[in-house]
């Protein structure tokens, strides 16, 4: 690593960016999209429903609930989970998945409605244990009025078929659901209001639609991170193709190229990329490449900053070179990259990171120690014990 002032350091590149016409949101679980409240009616309170009380391992229930409107609605807010997954369809056209009961599916599916009858289906699926399903539709009409389809026994259950999920399917001989319970009863909780399992912020995050946004921008949700397969996204950068470079903290890369805004979230492209780089607290693309912070390890590598390119223009990276290796690991070792002002650069580590002993130079003088008057107490359930200063350093490195 080195200071700034040496040779041949490049001025710092125009980075990429994402569409400033709009704040996109990307979240490594589902979104929860609140209920809107009404003035037509008084807000009904779901049914958790199953095809029967008990469930049986590894079982796969497909639910139908035919409904009208009389017009399309201004907004048509959908939330929906199952235990343990989910796969949810409007008008035969698939809307969202979840794969962890606590992160239910929540969009917008106004433009999937028409005027006249309509159909919600979800496809549940149980691994094993206790199983249940349970949905909330809130249409809200030009004038404000609103009107929910939550679930009920009215819903039907049966096998999947072909074309069960689609509008001109005929469920005459399908069964109504079971009753499990209205929503709010344990085990589950409320996990629409942010208390799954009984514990608040177990299943809630902020919708789109409810972020605080400078004018003239707005929010979409355009892609739900199925965590039972691609893990909890923990960093996130922008290439030059506008596409965005994502982590799983403890597994792959992925490159997500974006849907179009305010088209179906359905079109974005999700790749898992095929590159010896991952668990990564930190990305950045500058200079023609992608800088990596490994923490833990991933592959054949351990911690540290890399650095990965392309080298035959194939569109995948073919090269990658360790920088520096760094002795720390998890949320509290590697971190952030960022580039900064000067063409630097920077670098975070946590408080479980020790610091390199080959460093260029250092701005602080290298004098640091612990000062204290009275004995030290350390923490009671040993959490970062031993860990003297300095816990926690910022470096910078040219490139």
């Amino acid at each position: 690593m080195a200071e700034p002032g040496h040779p041949g350091i490049p001025s710092p590149p125009s980075l990429p960016s994402l569409d400033h016409s709009m704040l996109r949101t990307f979240l490594s679980t589902s979104l929860v999209i609140l209920a809107m409240g009404g003035a037509a009616q008084a807000a009904e309170t779901p049914l958790w429903i199953w095809n029967s009380p008990t469930a049986s391992a590894n079982q796969v229930v497909c639910f139908r609930k035919s409904f009208s409107v009389e017009a399309v609605p201004a907004s048509a807010k959908l939330q929906v989970t199952g235990d343990n997954h989910a796969a949810v369809y409007v008008n035969g056209v698939q809307v969202g998945k979840s794969d962890e009961w606590k992160e239910p599916v929540s969009v917008d599916v106004a433009k999937h409605l028409k005027a006249g009858a309509n159909v919600i289906a979800v496809e549940g699926r149980n691994d094993d244990g206790a199983a249940a399903m349970v949905a909330k539709l809130v249409l809200k009409d030009k004038a404000g009025k609103t009107s929910e389809v939550v679930t009920d026994t009215s819903w039907k259950c049966g096998e999947k078929t072909d074309g069960w999920e689609k509008p001109g399917f005929d469920d005459a001989a399908w069964k109504g659901s079971a009753d499990l319970g209205k929503l709010g009863k344990d085990p589950w909780g409320d996990v629409f209001g942010g208390t799954a399992g009984g514990k608040p912020g177990g299943g809630g995050i902020l919708a789109a639609d409810q972020l605080s946004l400078l004018p003239g921008f707005r929010a979409e949700v355009i892609y739900t991170v199925p965590k039972g397969e691609q893990g909890s996204w923990v960093s996130l950068c922008a290439d030059p193709k506008g596409r965005l470079i994502a982590s799983d903290q403890s597994g792959a890369l992925y490159r997500i190229t974006p849907c179009a805004a305010g088209a179906d979230p359905a079109t974005t492209k999700v790749e898992k990329l095929d590159v010896a780089a991952g668990s990564a607290q930190g990305l950045l693309w500058a200079y023609d490449s992608l800088y990596v912070t490994i923490s833990g390890s991933y592959a054949k590598n351990g911690s540290g900053i890399y650095r990965l390119q392309d080298t035959d223009g194939n569109d995948s990276f073919d090269q990658v070179t360790k920088l520096k290796g760094i002795d720390g690991s998890g949320e509290h070792g590697p971190h952030g990259l960022a580039l900064g002002p000067d063409g630097m650069i920077y670098f975070t580590a946590g408080n479980f990171t020790k610091l390199p002993d080959a460093l260029d130079t250092y701005l602080p003088p290298k004098i640091w120690q612990e000062d204290i008057l009275l004995p030290r107490l350390w923490d009671a359930n040993g959490h970062a014990k031993g860990t003297m200063a300095p816990g926690g350093w910022v470096a910078r490195f040219n490139a």
